[in-house]
């Protein structure tokens, strides 16, 4: 086992006489710390302990219950900054990151519908259910019967359209269960529940094209799209004729106000989100590995690769590059998504 030193999960660390600070100055002209020595499966390892910390502070549930019995022992050894099998790193940040960012929709959905309850990561859904299943037991009910009837009722209404993202690794529970109490307390009927969730699934497909329910686009989506489009071209992406992006001529279309039917539509969108999403999680490591550059969206990466020189810069820039590559840490696209997006890792690996 190795324990990795990562400054939120463990304080006070103990000082790395082996560690010096070398300075690099980043196309901008405004330097930046990077570490010597420190190899870049070090980081990738403190930016999935930071996951494995922000997870196991969320509430997640039992430790027991099938969606979480592989997984919390390691993911508490991880926020504590301990690492036992390095080669699966990749995928605990997969698991880690598809539930937080579920956890994250399931607060969103309730704030657009307007429910009063705490967000989602500050919510304990485990003491709940207990608390509701200490109050049958007292008043000598049924767990057949109401209020446990009612939540898993409501659980149920919220899976049926898979308004949340089918899982990373095993079914996560809480974000439905969350939501599902989240209607309980408001007293609705199930058919006025059932309305409002119809309602999240139509919201999702605005923001996010369609869903697994098989919910229409909406008539807007072009503009979406087309928003979508601007996004992406405005944050550098690179040079239109590498291989990474064939798809430019038609980003430049949707932005300048053209259009396509629904179905190429959906396409370009697809692999809109993916690129402007993995943007934003360049931005995100770098924040949180203290890096002195620009956020993803404003760097131009293809104008910093062309005035590279063959020197040792060049050298160090590679072999981070090819790291951080094959250590997979911004994945790879699904079918529906596109060519592979290289901005990310071109950005770290300048960032480093």
């Amino acid at each position: 086992m190795r324990i990795f030193h990562n400054s939120v999960v463990q304080t006070n660390p103990a000082p790395n006489p082996g560690l010096e600070d070398e300075t690099i100055t980043f196309r901008n002209g405004e330097p930046g710390q990077a570490i010597v020595g420190r190899d870049f499966s070090r980081l990738f390892a403190d930016i999935v302990c930071e996951q494995a910390r922000q997870y196991m502070n969320s509430y997640p549930g039992n430790h027991a219950s099938r969606c979480n019995t592989p997984y919390h022992t390691w993911f508490g050894e991880l926020a504590r900054g301990e690492i036992q099998f390095e080669d699966g790193l990749g995928e605990d940040s997969d698991v880690l990151s598809h539930r937080l960012s579920m956890i994250k929709l399931a607060t969103e959905m309730k704030n657009y519908l307007g429910l009063s309850i705490k967000d989602a990561h500050l919510f304990d859904v485990l003491s709940w259910e207990r608390r509701i299943v200490a109050e049958m037991y007292c008043n000598k009910l049924m767990r057949e019967k109401a209020p446990w009837a009612r939540y898993t009722g409501i659980v149920s209404l919220i899976r049926h359209p898979n308004i949340f993202d089918s899982p990373v690794g095993l079914f996560y529970t809480k974000p439905s269960e969350y939501l599902a109490i989240a209607f309980y307390g408001t007293g609705r009927s199930m058919v006025q529940i059932a309305s409002d969730i119809e309602k999240l699934a139509s919201w999702r497909a605005g923001e996010y094209g369609s869903t697994a329910s098989g919910q229409a686009l909406p008539e807007n989506f072009a503009s979406i799209v087309a928003e979508q489009a601007r996004q992406y071209l405005e944050s550098f992406p690179g040079n239109d004729a590498s291989g990474c992006n064939p798809q430019h001529s038609w980003f430049r279309r949707l932005a300048e106000g053209q259009t396509a039917d629904r179905e190429h539509l959906q396409a370009l969108f697809d692999e809109l989100r993916y690129r402007n999403m993995l943007t934003r999680v360049a931005t995100r490591c770098k924040n949180y590995l203290g890096l002195y550059i620009e956020d993803a969206h404003l760097f131009d990466t293809w104008a910093w690769l062309q005035e590279q020189e063959p020197n040792e810069q060049w050298d160090r820039y590679s072999k981070i590059h090819d790291a951080i590559f094959d250590a997979s840490v911004f994945g790879h696209p699904a079918p529906n998504q596109g060519f592979f997006f290289a901005k990310p890792t071109e950005y770290l690996a300048i960032a480093l």
